[in-house]
Formats: structure tokens, sequence, C-alpha cells
């Protein structure tokens, strides 16, 4: 079976967060992701994404791998040690987001963990895929 166009994607009981530190980003993504009618929120940085995933639960959590102070796997292995954030989010999704598209990247992330990454510069496509690959 074939998964659904990027038109026809639909998830409007899905709760997803973006965490980047650079705001174009997060506006492109929101931009990509307006029609599929999902909840999104966004963080600018791995402080505020722990306080944000310990207030809400969240079924898909995207992570920028290169951010300043912490980036997107100390943020990832810091939720995985927070109790009150993975009493919330034992059941998230988490999809890196990195420029690093060489070999052997997908293989580093998913054997620290992440359930997928995604290759910047992101397509729609490829963001809709994974989201409907998930939820």
């Amino acid at each position: 079976m074939s998964s659904p166009s990027p038109a026809s994607f639909s998830a409007p009981d899905a709760n997803i967060l973006i965490v980047d530190d650079t705001p174009s980003n997060i506006k492109i993504m929101q931009l990509f992701l307006k029609d599929t009618h999902v909840n999104i929120d966004s963080a600018t940085s791995g402080t505020a994404a722990i306080e944000m995933v310990r207030q809400k639960k969240y079924d898909v959590i995207f992570l920028d791998h290169m951010m300043p102070g912490m980036d997107g796997l100390e943020t990832f292995a810091r939720i995985k040690e927070d109790p009150a954030a993975m009493n919330m989010n034992k059941d998230a999704k988490f999809i890196m987001l990195t420029a690093n598209d060489q070999s052997g990247v997908r293989d580093m992330f998913i054997n620290e963990g992440f359930d997928d990454f995604i290759s910047k510069p992101l397509k729609r496509d490829s963001l809709i895929e994974t989201l409907d690959k998930y939820l």
C-alpha cells in the first residue's frame, strides 16, 4: 500500500514539536505542514524544548542537530533522562534534522536512539512522508 500524497495527508490530532535555533527553518517547516492540520509548537533551544516536553505530550519531535549551547544529540539525551519529560512523551518519535547527509549519518542517529532523520535543506515531500510513517 502506498503512502498518501503530500497533498492529501492530514493529522489534526497530532502534536509535533520543532526544535531549531534558526527561526526561518521553523517557519519553513510550519509552511510545509500548514495543510496537514497538525498542531505545531516550536522551540529555538534545547533548554526550551526540555521545558516544553515536560508540559505537553508530543507525537513527533524534530530536533536540529547543530544548535549553539545544547545540540540536538544532547537535547535528546537530556529528554530521555528526564522522568517528567519521558512520562509525557514515552511514545514520541524523535527525528533528527541535519545538513550532514554523508554516508552512515542515518545509522549514526538511529544508533543514538533516534527514530529517523531528515537531511537539510528540507523538502516538503520528505517531511510529509516522515510524518505519515510515524503518525
